[in-house]
This record gives C-alpha cells, structure tokens and sequence, in this order.
C-alpha cells in the first residue's frame, strides 16, 4: 500500500516537476524562441547556395525567388497578426542588428576550388591568413601529381571571421569555383535547449524525491529513473555543444592546383611566325618533359627496372641458346642422314656387284662344261 502511494506521488512530482521546468524554461527562453519563430518564416532564406565561377561573377541562385542575394546579412521581423515574415537586407554592422538575428543559429560552410603558379606562396598565405583569424588548419593533406602539386585543407574560422576569409580568398590564389551553404538550426538547437531545461527541473525532483525515501525498493526505483534522466541531459547537452562548435566556428575546405598558366587566361594574338616558333618550343619542351619524366621514372623504380631487364636477359639467352642447340641437333641429324645414305648407297653397289658376278658365272658354266668335255 505504501509503495503504491510513493509511486502515486513520485508521478504528480515529476508531473509538476515537469508543467514547472515547462514554465521556466518558456520563460527564461521567451526570446530564443521569438528568434526562432521569426526565422522558422524564412529558413529557406537562410539556407542558399551560391557559385562563384572562374571569371569573378556570383551567380545568386535564390536572389530571384527570395528579393535578395544568399551571401548578405539579413534582418526579419514577425507579423504576428498577418503570420507572415518580413525580410529586409541590412549592412553587416552589430550595432544596428536585429536581436531576432542574433539568436539564429547558423551554420556556414564554404568550398573553394584554387589554382596558382606560386604553390610555396599560396600554401604559406593560407597559414597566414587561418592564424591572423584566430582558426586551425584541421585537416591537410599536400601530393605531388607528376610536375605539379596538389593541396586540400578544411579549416575552421570564428563565424564572425568567416566572410572577410571568403571574400579576401581571392588575394591567395585564382579562384576556379566557390560554393557556399548556410544551415539554420536554430529550431534543433532551441528545441534540444528546452529538452535540457526540463530534463534539469525533473533530475532536481527526483533527487528530492531520493532523499525521502524510506524503503530499498523506492530508493532502487527512483535512482533508475534519475539514471535515465542523467542520460538524456548527457545527450541533449552533447548536442548543444555541437551546435555551438558549428555555429562558432565555420568551415571553408579548399583545393589548390599548381599549374604553368592560369585557366581563362588570354593570349595576345600572334602571327605564323612567332605561332610556329612556340610550337617548335613546346614540342621541344614536351620532348625534354617526356624524357626527364621517363629518367625520373626510372631512377624512382629502377629495381624494378633492373629486375625486369635481367628477366628479359635471361629470356633473350635462353632462347639463343635453345636455338643454337636446336641448330646443332638439325645439323648432326643431316650429317647422320647423309652418312647412312652413303652406307646404303654403297651397300647397294655391292649387291649389285655381286649379283652381277654370280650372273656372269652362271652363265660362263655351259661353255666351261663343253670346254672340259671336248679336252676329254
């Protein structure tokens, strides 16, 4: 009966203790959520992708659609009567921002595709440039391709850093392309702060509730509930965190190409003369490229390479060798031939001979007959 009533009442205290931490929090976070409903009107609007091609020109690929460009500040004001959202472009300037602004959680993120003919240059630049605005390089990764070399890095500036960064990154290096994106998270984040409010009121209660417990069986009971709440204030603290590390620090990757001659760069007209003398140069260059790259191969796999000529070696003697003895036994095979046609050849002249005797004989015996018997 006891432990019922002590169930009972743990329900109505987190019930409470719930409605409470509800209160608080609607309370304490009256103007998060007010940003966060002024910007749930327009979050495509915070949300826009621009890309910058070769030439320098911005393609505004919501400017249309939105009324104003993806890459500039903004500042919106609720009509809570008409349930609609204003937007007006502002200059960037923290004196005159919208605090509704302010409370928005935006996540920026950049990507810059880079070429140079200066690559020690623009990689040293890009250090600089990361330092003097407070951010770390977190990941880079430098390869040689050939005569060029290649370099990617992701780094993470302070927000406020961010679009001087993006906007300067052309005095680096030749911007190729640029595209950018800006995520608003902030009902995520104001919904996760709310959760974390009222995991924090219910944990309090229950701790309360811990400490008037009379019977192993509540306190084991309470302590499972308290471990649960624990967890979800881990979780949704965790996530904050998060959000705060995007939010504050946003995220520029870039590619940078070493190359001989920037793209889109014209040449000034020529004439066949001087047109046929650069051909002359670069296939001259190119032949002298080709073999310095063929030496260079080589001198980098020449083991390989010795191992393979001595395979090719091995092959070439043995198959001479084969040869010749394959020759030789044709050679002595013929000899053999020739001599037992000889034997047989003479082996016939005597057959021959010798029948011819026995014949000459035979036929010599009737006249030595009669000579005999005319003696007699």
């Amino acid at each position: 009966m006891k432990r019922k009533i002590l169930i009972s009442l743990v329900t109505i205290a987190l019930l409470i203790g719930t409605i409470f931490a509800a209160g608080c929090s609607g309370g304490s976070t009256d103007s998060s959520y007010k940003a966060e409903e002024s910007y749930s009107a327009y979050s495509s609007a915070a949300t826009a992708t621009q890309s910058y091609a070769a030439d320098g020109e911005y393609y505004e690929m919501a400017e249309e659609e939105l009324g104003y460009a993806p890459g500039d500040y903004y500042a919106g004001e609720y009509d809570t009567a008409n349930g609609s959202a204003q937007v007006t472009q502002e200059q960037p300037a923290s004196e005159n921002s919208n605090p509704a602004f302010d409370n928005a959680k935006l996540i920026y993120s950049a990507s810059l595709s880079m070429e140079t003919v200066e690559f020690d240059q623009a990689v040293s630049a890009i250090k600089t440039r990361v330092e003097k605005a407070g951010g770390y390089i977190e990941f880079s990764n430098l390869s040689n391709y050939g005569s060029y070399r290649y370099a990617s890095y992701t780094i993470r500036v302070p927000a406020d850093q961010y679009r001087y960064f993006c906007d300067t990154a052309g005095e680096i290096a030749s911007i190729r392309s640029f595209n950018e994106n800006v995520q608003n998270v902030s009902e995520q984040y104001y919904d996760s702060e709310s959760r974390l409010n009222s995991a924090k009121a219910k944990l309090e209660t229950l701790q309360e509730l811990l400490k008037k417990a009379e019977t192993m069986e509540d306190i084991i009971t309470i302590q499972e509930a308290i471990s649960e709440v624990e967890y979800d204030i881990d979780y949704y603290s965790g996530t904050l965190r998060r959000y705060d590390s995007l939010v504050s620090f946003s995220t520029i990757s870039i590619d940078l190409q070493e190359v001989s001659q920037l793209s889109g760069t014209e040449e000034p007209p020529i004439g066949f003369g001087q047109e046929l003398s650069q051909a002359f140069g670069r296939g001259t260059r190119n032949f002298v490229s080709g073999l310095q790259k063929l030496i260079l191969s080589f001198a980098r796999h020449f083991i390989g390479w010795l191992i393979f000529i001595a395979i090719v070696v091995i092959v070439v003697v043995i198959v001479v060798v084969q040869t010749k003895k394959r020759k030789a036994r044709q050679a002595q095979i013929a000899a053999q031939q020739a001599a037992y046609q000889k034997q047989y050849e003479a082996y016939r002249a005597m057959n021959a001979a010798a029948q011819n005797g026995t014949t000459e004989e035979a036929n010599n015996a009737p006249d030595r007959n009669q000579a005999s018997s005319g003696n007699q």
